[in-house]
């Protein structure tokens, strides 16, 4: 390091003493979030991060209103990841980036029944989150919300499938 960058982090200390002085030179650290609180957020993010992934595969694989329909579940669902990954950096003072999720091969009206079927669970993976986290329970409750409506836009998805109105295979 140049003496430049040296002498400004020897100055850090001093300051930061001065702004811890207020709190009577002790520092406050937050109380630590239960190692369970996280791990639930984390699997949030994976079940957010597999639904946002299938509707953005589906929205590419359709056409019209179908594909933008599909492609704003998508959003729905990055809208809702964002929103825990904050959680998530508030709580463990870290970042979570999940996983790649797996790819399937099915064909458009089974992955719609997967789609349906993985936002009925999420819902309900929420809805617990919500009873075991009192801080965050109105927003697992506004989740579990807005995957109930995917899945009711998702049925409408499928319903319009069997008569193959502007969806291809």
């Amino acid at each position: 390091m140049k003496q430049e960058e040296l002498s400004i982090l020897d100055r850090f200390d001093t300051v930061w003493q001065r702004v811890t002085a207020g709190n009577g030179g002790a520092e406050t650290t937050p109380a630590p979030v239960p190692a369970r609180e996280t791990a639930m957020l984390e699997e949030l993010m994976d079940g957010t991060v597999r639904a946002w992934s299938r509707y953005t595969a589906l929205a590419r694989r359709t056409g019209g209103t179908h594909a933008r329909q599909l492609a704003a579940l998508a959003g729905s669902a990055r809208d809702h990841l964002r929103k825990l990954q904050l959680e998530y950096f508030l709580a463990a003072g870290d970042t979570y980036a999940p996983g790649e999720p797996p790819r399937t091969a099915f064909g458009l009206l089974t992955e719609l029944r997967e789609a349906y079927r993985g936002e009925l669970a999420l819902a309900e993976q929420f809805a617990a989150a919500g009873r075991y986290a009192p801080s965050r329970r109105n927003l697992y409750e506004s989740c579990a919300g807005t995957c109930l409506n995917r899945a009711d836009r998702v049925k409408t998805l499928i319903a319009e499938g069997f008569g193959a109105a502007g969806m291809r295979n």
